[in-house]
């Protein structure tokens, strides 16, 4: 007997020894036991949407004895949580905790001010940063964790990030990336630095003075540099430097589906 006959042995033996309302009941409680063994194991987004008999956000009990039950990952809702929640996890809590409470969620470079993220399209690219002034100190390495400074020399920051060893910072934006893509395969998260003219408060921020990029002196500490050759920084050939009251850029966690763009 093929798969088709079996199928249909089984749902007329069944109808023959169920009620309509025991037979559905059975359907929901199968779907429901899937969905959440999948889930655990990863190979599911724990956001979805449930559509019973073509009937969105549908409860899965009302379904009809022959009818339909569709579950609809949205892994890039999923993906959002579980960065967010990471990144929240590891940011430093002072006295305040302004900046674990900084986190913002931007789509399309707008932000987002709802907790629901099953409505963002599913072809955008969602933005995760923090809008503090000092978000990019403590992701580049020169302010830890827990406010300190790190005393790291610059040779020794990756603008990648590395894994946590003695003398390399592994950055917080970075390490996200990293664990979003191992658990959400099917879309690409980036690390990039992105401008934020319009906020979230209290962005944007715009720096004080002029900065020498470690491109330049890769094996010293940019502050001595930048105080050594205060008055030769514009003269450098090819060296890159910020102005006074230039907009700062914020470390962010860049995650859309798909491949790389």
């Amino acid at each position: 007997m093929n798969a088709a006959g079996f199928s249909q042995n089984l749902h007329s033996f069944l109808a023959a020894h169920l009620s309509d309302a025991a037979r559905s009941a059975a359907f929901a409680a199968y779907t429901r036991t899937t969905i959440r063994n999948l889930v655990a194991e990863n190979r599911f987004p724990p956001v979805h949407t449930i559509y019973v008999d073509g009937k969105k956000n549908g409860i899965p009990e009302e379904v009809k004895p022959d009818g339909t039950i569709i579950y609809e990952g949205n892994s890039l809702a999923a993906a959002i949580e579980f960065a967010l929640d990471a990144l929240q996890k590891l940011s430093p809590v002072g006295r305040s905790a302004r900046y674990k409470a900084s986190w913002h969620v931007l789509v399309n470079g707008a932000p987002w001010d709802s907790t629901n993220y099953t409505t963002i399209p599913s072809d955008a690219v969602v933005t995760l940063t923090n809008t503090m002034p000092y978000h990019r100190k403590i992701d580049m390495g020169s302010q830890n964790r827990s406010g300190r400074p790190m005393k790291i020399s610059s040779g020794h920051r990756n603008y990648k990030g590395t894994k946590a060893r003695a003398g390399v910072y592994t950055s917080l934006t970075e390490e996200v990336r990293r664990a979003t893509m191992r658990r959400f395969q099917e879309l690409t998260a980036e690390r990039a630095f992105v401008p934020l003219p319009g906020g979230p408060a209290p962005a944007p921020y715009r720096l004080r003075g002029d900065y020498v990029s470690n491109r330049y002196f890769p094996q010293e500490d940019l502050k001595n540099v930048a105080r050594r050759l205060k008055s030769k920084v514009r003269h450098l050939p090819g060296a890159k430097y910020s102005r006074e009251g230039e907009m700062m850029t914020y470390p962010a966690v860049l995650l859309y589906l798909g491949r790389a763009r």
